[in-house]
């Protein structure tokens, strides 16, 4: 097992070659380590979960202001006639016995955020999370958690926006127009590359190339640090628990996880912390 779920998405995003950050399948990584460390720390969820008292799913629409898909929901199944709630039904899939989450008993959302490739989207992306805690406060009693994957490359090589494209061709066939990515030319021109740390892929796509400074990483933590975070008491509205992780991505060179950098961001610390405000507010609400 990993440190944290963000050492899996590190290692996934290197045996992929680069980060995707228009794939989804990396945030649910990441919802799946945090499951497995929430379930291993906390004996009601685990005990609920392994019941099928309540269920665990991903990129679920959450009932709240704007309905956005959640990357986690822990929820009580909203269980359908004939379908027994069983054991199985936490392990993550919405189709586990044909079972889905009961909108109106959600106990757990956990969003996933990133500012990696361009630090100029960090409003965008602390706007979300504002949004996020604010409309579910309005409307449930669910614990609300968020991590944020904060960049630390000072340059990084946006190959899904910028070069990707480049790869997809027109074709038609009975009279449609459909769109193909040529994997093989990419594979061969790009892909390859990235895996072999190629340095000189900076030069042969410079506009593909997006540069941040340690000014603009500082102003991305403050951003995010503005966030409200509720007591334990839940006295004051605000967000349960967040995590701002640290990492060199920049999609030539090998991801990690930035354990070591110079604005005080303990990844590991930080992490068990984080399971604890959750578990805490989830025993408090719903346990023991």
């Amino acid at each position: 097992m990993s440190l944290t779920p963000f050492d899996d998405h590190a290692a996934r995003a290197d045996a992929n070659g680069f980060h995707n950050h228009r794939d989804n399948s990396h945030s649910d990584l990441i919802s799946d380590g945090i499951t497995r460390d929430l379930r291993a720390m906390c004996e009601p969820l685990r005990r609920h979960l392994d019941e099928g008292v309540v269920g665990a799913w991903k990129n679920q629409p959450n009932p709240w202001g704007r309905k956005r898909n959640t990357d986690l929901v822990v929820a009580e199944p909203a269980a359908r006639v004939g379908v027994p709630i069983g054991p199985t039904a936490w392990r993550g899939a919405a189709s586990v016995r044909g079972l889905r989450p009961d909108s109106a008993r959600i106990r757990v959302v956990v969003e996933h955020k990133s500012v990696i490739t361009a630090h100029r989207n960090r409003s965008a992306r602390h706007d979300d999370l504002n949004n996020l805690w604010q409309e579910a406060a309005q409307e449930s009693h669910a614990v609300i958690a968020a991590t944020v994957m904060i960049g630390l490359a000072p340059k990084v090589l946006n190959v899904p926006d910028r070069i990707m494209p480049r790869y997809y061709a027109q074709t038609e066939m009975n009279g449609r127009v459909a769109r193909r990515f040529d994997a093989e030319r990419f594979e061969r021109e790009v892909l390859s590359r990235i895996h072999a740390h190629d340095a000189k892929l900076w030069s042969d796509f410079p506009e593909a190339v997006s540069y941040n400074t340690p000014q603009d990483i500082e102003t991305t933590i403050a951003k995010f640090a503005t966030l409200p975070i509720r007591p334990v008491t839940r006295a004051t509205p605000g967000l349960d628990a967040l995590l701002l992780v640290p990492v060199m991505y920049d999609n030539v060179n090998t991801p990690t996880v930035g354990r070591q950098n110079r604005f005080g961001l303990d990844v590991d610390v930080a992490y068990a912390r984080f399971l604890e405000r959750i578990a805490s507010a989830y025993v408090a609400n719903w346990g023991p």
